[in-house]
């Protein structure tokens, strides 16, 4: 009993946290808890692309992970350190793509958008193609139509599949994947007999706190069992700034540390973090490693 009180006053300091902080800035609460770009008018139906030219003739190969960069004029992270780390590495030690879990922009701003297509320029420098995710900051003040016009691969479901997978990646800005996105998922899931890794801007789970999960309990629970069932292995997320990994039996959800440089102290960690997420399909074997910019440390997710 005690735990659950002290789990609900938890919930309602974090709810009021974010009142404070929304209601001071750009966004205000009408952005925050509202959004003028609905899921279902976005995503009702999935969307085949190509595989990355990258990893076309490979059977391994490394995914740059990078989760909430937070573009703005009032925010920072270590894209410096990053592309000096890049830099650093040799040929067959650089990323084959990237893959930016939402969050690209922290208003939704144009302007925003822009320096997160810089940011994709540089990338490509590396050899580097950049596939997004659509986030909540990003549909902000109408941001959608930014989106579009910016992030590849110009749609926000979508899918493509190697000789042993298929990779997805789903909308949930809007803290819900919406009836016809879910429907169609699952009927997706269900004949596709490929194993499958799904990407997300929301977690699943995100430790229980409301504001990072999907906001409908039973939209969460009907797709834990609906990837339980048919093959899925990992499910990557991002909105939780300090990450995590949740094991429910028949695969893991990977939380991606935010790569903006957060500033509220003695919640969420520094952040500063990206990921590589290293497959073999040939011995079916998937790894993921954690950097952190302060010091360059690595750590292994799994």
């Amino acid at each position: 009993m005690w735990g659950a009180n002290f789990n609900m006053k938890f919930n309602v300091l974090i709810l009021l946290l974010f009142i404070l902080l929304f209601s001071s800035c750009k966004m205000g609460l009408k952005e925050f808890f509202w959004r003028s770009s609905d899921v279902s008018s976005r995503s009702t139906e999935i969307t085949d692309i190509a595989v990355p030219q990258t990893i076309l003739s490979k059977q391994s190969y490394k995914i740059l992970l990078i989760a909430d960069i937070h573009y703005s004029d009032v925010t920072s992270n270590p894209e410096s350190v990053l592309f000096d780390w890049l830099d650093s590495l040799e040929e067959d030690e650089v990323p084959d793509f990237c893959i930016v879990l939402g969050d690209m922009t922290n208003y939704g701003f144009e302007k925003e958008y822009m320096m997160y297509d810089s940011f994709v320029s540089r990338l490509d420098t590396f050899d580097i193609p950049v596939l997004g995710l659509l986030g909540n900051h990003d549909i902000y003040n109408s941001g959608w139509d930014y989106w579009i016009k910016y992030v590849k691969p110009q749609t926000a479901y979508y899918r493509f599949s190697t000789p042993e997978y298929s990779w997805y990646f789903l909308d949930s800005a809007n803290g819900t994947l919406g009836e016809a996105q879910f429907n169609n998922l699952i009927e997706e899931l269900q004949n596709d007999k490929k194993q499958k890794i799904i990407f997300s801007h929301y977690p699943l789970y995100g430790d229980g706190i409301f504001y990072f999960t999907l906001l409908d309990s039973r939209e969460r629970a009907k797709l834990i069992a609906a990837f339980a069932d048919n093959d899925v292995l990992y499910y990557f997320a991002g909105h939780k700034h300090d990450g995590g990994i949740f094991d429910y039996g028949s695969f893991f959800e990977a939380g991606i540390k935010a790569f903006v440089n957060t500033k509220i102290e003695g919640y969420f960690n520094d952040n500063g973090y990206w990921a590589v997420l290293s497959v073999d399909e040939n011995t079916g074997t998937f790894s993921c490693d954690e950097y952190w910019a302060q010091d360059l440390s690595v750590s292994s997710i799994f």
